[in-house]
């Protein structure tokens, strides 16, 4: 489901769009690759799982804001007159991961790379959430405010927060039968659950997450 709901701009007020979206999105396969085989032919009902594509929640909200200054006046105004900023924000949930465990075999052709715990499902886990604050500012300089002519000075930035985003997690782990931790979550590949959470800033030579 989504959601837009947007406003006018006027000088001094800023004019806003957001787009909000949730919901979910199933698969009985992968969606990425051409093979479309499990790596366990008998329990394919664990391939019916959430999209790889599938973002629950995602916000992106923007807004233009025209200053509301003169261009006479004392020395401020002539600074701040023919401003805009334009904000855009994108917030979003994590993207669903797979637990694999390559190596291990399953007399399945070319499969081994994607292989799984024997309970476990695709998708699982899911990855960090994803935040950015992206900005640009335009300063016109009129030669002719009548005709319209006029020279644009434009800084934009992205991820102006300096927000550390991941495109993806380590999620490869070693073929460990008994439990252990990785970034204070216990991992039992053996029995279970396989609802992992990524984080942020992980030794990668822990393997996985």
């Amino acid at each position: 489901m989504s959601l837009l709901p947007k406003s006018r701009a006027q000088p001094g007020s800023p004019a806003s769009l957001a787009l909000v979206r949730w919901g979910g999105r199933a698969r009985d396969r992968r969606e990425v690759l051409a093979s479309p085989a499990g790596f366990r032919p008998t329990r394919m009902k664990l391939e019916r799982s959430r999209s790889v594509f599938d973002v629950r929640h995602n916000l992106v909200a923007s807004a233009v804001y025209v200053t509301p200054f003169a261009p006479g006046g004392d020395v401020l105004s002539r600074v701040m007159a023919d401003m805009t900023i334009s904000p855009v924000l994108f917030v979003r949930s994590g993207i669903p991961f797979t637990v694999r465990v390559p190596g291990m075999q399953n007399v399945t052709p070319g499969e081994s790379l994607w292989a799984r715990p024997w309970n476990a499902g695709r998708n699982t886990g899911i990855g960090p959430n994803f935040c950015s604050l992206d900005m640009r500012v335009a300063k016109s300089f009129f030669f002719n405010r009548e005709a319209g002519r006029k020279i644009d000075f434009i800084v934009q930035g992205t991820n102006i927060l300096n927000h550390t985003n991941f495109s993806a997690v380590n999620d490869s782990f070693p073929a460990n039968p008994n439990p252990f931790q990785v970034g204070g979550q216990t991992v039992d590949l053996l029995n279970g659950p396989y609802n992992f959470s990524g984080i942020a800033g992980l030794d990668p030579t822990q393997g996985g997450l």
